[in-house]
């Protein structure tokens, strides 16, 4: 729900969402997704979160929920874990 909202505040603004799954079974992925019906792109990591997979291993993500966020170029502007990710909305402006 707090994605949605964040979505939503800036519906029509410069932002893009992405959302990449480390969930390892695409079933209970795709049940999920026909659930939440999240209105931004869906991705699966290939390997999920098992210590093989890639999206664990190339970004260094060792907790999910887990929120990178990317300025204009491409470049990591904020990398948030569980703790932090309700400052999404502050480094998402800090960049606008």
């Amino acid at each position: 729900p707090n994605m949605k909202a964040l979505y939503n505040g800036y519906s029509g603004k410069d932002v893009v969402f992405v959302g990449i799954c480390g969930d390892d079974n695409s079933t209970e992925w795709r049940t999920a997704l026909d659930k939440e019906k999240m209105p931004w792109v869906q991705g699966l990591a290939d390997g999920g979160f098992s210590d093989s997979g890639a999206i664990k291993r190339l970004l260094s993500i060792y907790h999910i929920p887990y929120v990178i966020i990317l300025d204009k170029n491409g470049k990591i502007a904020a990398r948030l874990d569980a703790d932090h990710k309700n400052e999404s909305k502050t480094s998402i402006d800090g960049i606008l």
